[in-house]
């Protein structure tokens, strides 16, 4: 890189950082960002670590960094906020010890599953990835049926759609299951998070592929419910 073409960073390099990212097609590595910036690759670095933790921007698997749409927290309320920084150790402890995809969903004012954080099994050479910056329906998936079943009141219109010996089923077991979710050879486990008003606030969701789930379903819902009751109690 020509370094008379670098420049400094200062106060306003994040925000051409963001509007940068925000017309990538695809994720990018940092230096690919760094070189399209004329920026030095250790603070880009530090500007992307600051958008990451801010939740404007996901660094995947891969290296790459994409921003999240939409920006930021995203009309986040400082609960959903606080939730995520919570959340974020359980969900990668129970990912390691499923070895599975581990998820935190929340249920949009508009009735929308919307997933706010991920972490992925740090060993397994094949993962499920789901890309969380799209909104989902309530009944395509077990978070969203989580949250359905222990909903007060009930989301009227959503949960319209699903047998109510479904929802009667997730509230005995305290746990929702798809064997099939969108993704065709997907499936989930999601249990709920409530707050000191005992009213759910999210669902903790692990995912993967179903070969998984046939093998150690048991585990994964232990799991899944252990996340779900050690967040309440943090909330």
């Amino acid at each position: 890189m020509d370094t008379k073409k670098i420049k400094s960073t200062g106060a306003s390099d994040i925000l051409d950082l963001v509007e940068y990212m925000a017309k990538m097609e695809s994720p990018e590595s940092l230096s690919t960002i760094a070189k399209n910036q004329h920026m030095a690759k250790s603070s880009c670095l530090r500007l992307l670590n600051i958008l990451v933790d801010k939740r404007y921007v996901e660094r995947g698997g891969a290296g790459r960094y994409r921003l999240l749409s939409p920006v930021g927290i995203g009309g986040m309320t400082q609960k959903q906020l606080r939730l995520v920084r919570l959340a974020e150790p359980l969900l990668k402890t129970a990912a390691n010890q499923s070895g599975i995809s581990a998820f935190l969903a929340v249920m949009t004012a508009a009735g929308k599953i919307r997933f706010l954080s991920k972490q992925l099994p740090t060993d397994k050479e094949v993962i499920y990835d789901r890309d969380i910056s799209h909104l989902r329906e309530p009944h395509l998936n077990s978070a969203g049926l989580c949250i359905l079943a222990f909903m007060d009141p009930p989301n009227a219109d959503a949960i319209r759609q699903v047998p109510p010996a479904q929802i009667t089923k997730i509230r005995h077991s305290g746990i929702a299951i798809t064997t099939r979710g969108i993704i065709d050879g997907a499936s989930g486990v999601s249990a709920p998070i409530f707050d000191q008003q005992n009213k759910i606030v999210g669902a903790f969701n692990l995912a993967g592929p179903t070969y998984n789930f046939d093998k150690s379903t048991q585990l994964i819902k232990e799991i899944a419910k252990q996340g779900a009751t050690q967040l309440s109690l943090l909330m």
